[in-house]
């Protein structure tokens, strides 16, 4: 047999008849090697199962003349041949799966063509989605045409760099994710709070480990620690996939953090009102306070958030907040003076349970912020301003008071490293 002959066998594990529209490949050559990640490719096996994917195991040489690893670029055209698949999820076979509750499609984003992850180093090919197009048809072509790159310790993924690196135009359809949203490695291979594995990751990815006793052992032991939860990824783990690891109180990383004797204020005083359905909230920020309420409230049906939207890990709490808790989670961009008074002229008969005011600090805003929830708001609703400590917010709530327009239930302070602070429990007044 000439080895410029290509063979293809694969074996597709699936429970269903039809193939799905997400087909998850992977390429494990030789009788030795398929033992050593026979616990990874089972793990690849049931999480397919689980989620109704379609799961391709290469087992051949796909073209003699260059190294094992340049076979995956064949592999995926190959599947790309049956138009079912609408994207196929290329997986290292030295990796586990250890959040089977993470689907494919949270990670998709039909924007774009080609979803990657860089580790300290580069571009990392271990992991990544490729969408069943044209584009990505002539795009792993022309990563196969780079014959300089055949004997290079990287193999195809010195070729994606370099088309990356040279073809800006490719920019547009390809999007760079954290790294650690499927390509966490483990803390032996490198240490850093962006790129290590931490519990609720979705995978680990043994990469550079050349001995095979050694993977072996990682393989089997990792496999027999796979969690099955999608909600387990915290808020702060989450934030860290994108780089934003959390400062205390008003630091110039996260002007809104929630200290743990507030957070755990707001937990015991939020057990008191069971009934909360709805919030309305001023201040996202990296949303502490948003992810306290989801957690405390268990009737908890919509949380309305409004922010100006100027800090970079906002937006990485939105995403968070869509993916978690879906259509319960709606977010409004834009200046709360503007947006508060939009909603409620549109929203007429919609009123919230809780509001909470953390938004702007200055004594116009929190003033206004406070009034034009009014609108919003029901004869039960509780009110809560965050930062009664603050000078101007102290004199907003306390103007607001001699307006008659609310009433100061009670005040909570707490102490701890970051200094004082309080917030304030308040009922809106209306005319009876």
């Amino acid at each position: 047999m000439k080895h410029s002959i290509f063979l293809f066998i694969f074996f597709i594990y699936s429970s269903f008849l039809a193939a799905k529209d997400i087909a998850v490949v992977t390429l494990a050559v030789g009788e030795e090697y398929k033992k050593v990640v026979s616990s990874g490719i089972e793990n690849k096996r049931l999480y397919c199962q689980q989620h109704g994917y379609d799961f391709i195991c290469g087992e051949e040489i796909l073209d003699y003349t260059r190294p094992i690893p340049w076979s995956k670029i064949q592999i995926i055209l190959k599947t790309m041949e049956n138009p079912s698949y609408k994207w196929i999820f290329w997986t290292d076979a030295d990796a586990v799966i250890m959040n089977h509750g993470i689907q494919l499609e949270d990670l998709i984003d039909d924007k774009y063509n080609f979803i990657v992850s860089r580790d300290p180093n580069n571009y990392n090919t271990g992991h990544f989605l490729i969408k069943n197009c044209e584009w990505s048809r002539e795009f792993l072509k022309q990563i196969y045409s780079h014959t300089e790159c055949i004997d290079h310790e990287w193999w195809e993924q010195q070729a994606v760099i370099l088309e990356l690196e040279t073809k800006p135009e490719l920019h547009s359809l390809t999007k760079v994710i954290p790294q650690r949203l499927f390509n966490s490695y483990p803390k032996s291979i490198y240490d850093s709070l962006t790129a290590t594995y931490q519990t609720g990751d979705f995978i680990i990815h043994f990469a550079g480990t050349r001995e095979k006793p050694e993977l072996k052992t990682l393989m089997e032991t990792h496999s027999n620690m796979v969690i099955n939860d999608n909600q387990k990824t915290s808020l702060d783990q989450y934030l860290v996939t994108y780089g934003f690891t959390l400062s205390p109180l008003h630091s110039s990383v996260n002007e809104g953090y929630m200290t743990e004797q507030q957070k755990n204020q707001f937990s015991e005083q939020l057990k008191k009102y069971p009934e909360i359905k709805s919030i309305g909230e001023v201040g996202l920020n990296a949303g502490h306070s948003t992810e306290n309420f989801f957690q405390n409230c268990p009737n908890l049906k919509k949380l309305v958030s409004f922010d100006i939207n100027m800090h970079p890990y906002t937006n990485v709490a939105v995403e968070y907040f869509f993916k978690k808790y879906k259509d319960r989670f709606a977010f409004v961009p834009g200046d709360s003076l503007i947006k508060v008074r939009a909603y409620a002229k549109n929203n007429p008969n919609e009123k919230f349970d809780l509001i909470y005011v953390d938004g702007n600090h200055t004594y116009s805003y929190c003033l206004n912020d406070i009034l034009n929830f009014k609108s919003l708001a029901h004869p039960e609703t509780i009110l809560w301003v965050d930062d009664y400590n603050g000078p101007e917010v102290f004199k907003a709530v306390n103007a607001c008071v001699e307006l008659g327009e609310i009433k100061i239930e009670s005040i909570h302070s707490s102490d701890d490293s970051c200094g004082h602070r309080s917030w304030i429990e308040a009922r809106y007044l209306f005319p009876k």
